[in-house]
């Protein structure tokens, strides 16, 4: 069976509005540059380019110099559109010479050197560049996260509305994942979690294949992929629509230590803020209900963070202190070990204005008559 190709998060569709100087760089893996725009010079000198490089589709305003740098896999510029010289003196080669099919060159005497690297050059990361430019989100990126998001939302209203006993995970898996592909999405943006009873206390749980749902809690952890970006949507129902009177006291404290968190979302403050604000929600709340004694055993219910960056990759990189237009998760959770766990989880924009939630699954449809 043929592996489905996703292009590497670091560089997608990109715009450089000025000279871009890539010089030095080392790519680990595969560079994909897909309908990007040079409008300035693009310097790609002293480089080594690790997996396959592909320039598809690109356009170069100006001149492009590849000069004296290491291509170890297949090289492509395909389809590419270059406005002016392509230098390549002294580059090395090593799967044979690159691949220039259906590329328009304005003068093909300059497309020069395929010669052998002959001086040593300098490595700096490619990651550390794109995970600067990518920890903060500009308006298409948002638009397109929210699109996303409205699309994982309305997979989960319809599992609320189809859900029954007699369903597996695998089933409830595939509702979500048909919603995604009827509006839009062509992918999930990571491996779906579906875990029903115990399995919902797995954090990362996707096998997915428990036959019997019945009269248990399923915990649902899925994004559907839009144009690239990625959503991650969390929410946690009674399979036969109706929690027990303890399941709704963890409910409701998870939904409470998440409504405060959000509102730690505030440009300035970090994801330790957002997390000891939940986590002390949490830990009074366990101790209320007697099922801890001291806010330090919180931790044995509560095992991870609340935050983490989103956007081309469902862990997107970024800085632990929020920035405008940083795009995040908040998403507390409580598990019962060997019963089951809750969890939900929402989006939040860090606005000048403050945390602005992106959530299109109101939390009081949870649970709807049928």
């Amino acid at each position: 069976q043929q592996a489905v190709f996703r292009q590497d998060a670091q560089f997608g569709v990109t715009k450089f509005l000025k000279y871009a100087d890539f010089s030095g760089i080392t790519a680990n893996s595969h560079l994909f540059f897909n309908y990007a725009e040079f409008t300035k010079q693009a310097i790609f000198n002293n480089a080594a380019f690790r997996g396959r490089a592909e320039f598809m589709n690109c356009q170069f305003k100006h001149y492009a110099e590849f000069k004296r740098s290491v291509f170890y896999g297949q090289t492509r510029f395909v389809k590419s559109n270059f406005s002016d010289v392509v230098l390549l003196d002294e580059s090395r080669f090593l799967l044979g010479r690159p691949d220039f099919q259906k590329a328009i060159i304005a003068d093909k005497e300059k497309l020069s050197g395929l010669g052998d690297i002959k001086k040593e050059f300098k490595y700096i990361s490619v990651n550390n560049i794109m995970s600067s430019l990518r920890q903060t989100k500009d308006s298409l990126e948002i638009k397109l996260l929210t699109k996303a998001i409205k699309i994982s939302s309305l997979a989960q209203i319809e599992v609320m509305k189809a859900i029954h006993g007699e369903m597996t995970e695998r089933e409830v898996q595939g509702i979500h994942e048909f919603i995604y592909r009827k509006y839009g999405a062509a992918h999930e943006g990571y491996n779906s979690i579906v875990g029903a009873g115990a399995n919902s206390c797995i954090l990362h749980y996707v096998t997915n294949d428990d036959i019997n749902i019945d009269n248990q809690l399923i915990l649902m952890d899925l994004g559907a992929e839009y144009r690239g970006y990625t959503a991650d949507v969390t929410r946690t129902i009674p399979v036969n629509g109706k929690f027990s009177p303890e399941q709704k006291e963890i409910y409701d404290l998870v939904y409470e230590s998440q409504e405060a968190a959000i509102k730690k979302a505030v440009i300035g403050n970090t994801f330790n803020d957002i997390y000891l604000e939940s986590i002390e929600i949490i830990s009074n709340g366990l101790i209320k209900l007697g099922i801890i004694d001291d806010a330090k055993d919180a931790r044995k219910y509560y095992p991870h963070g609340v935050s983490h960056h989103i956007g081309l990759d469902v862990h997107d990189p970024g800085s632990r202190t929020l920035e405008k237009n940083m795009v995040i998760t908040v998403e507390p959770g409580i598990y019962i070990p060997g019963k089951w766990g809750m969890r939900l989880e929402d989006i939040v924009v860090a606005t000048e204005n403050g945390p602005q939630p992106v959530n299109h699954v109101n939390h009081h449809l949870v649970v709807l008559d049928r």
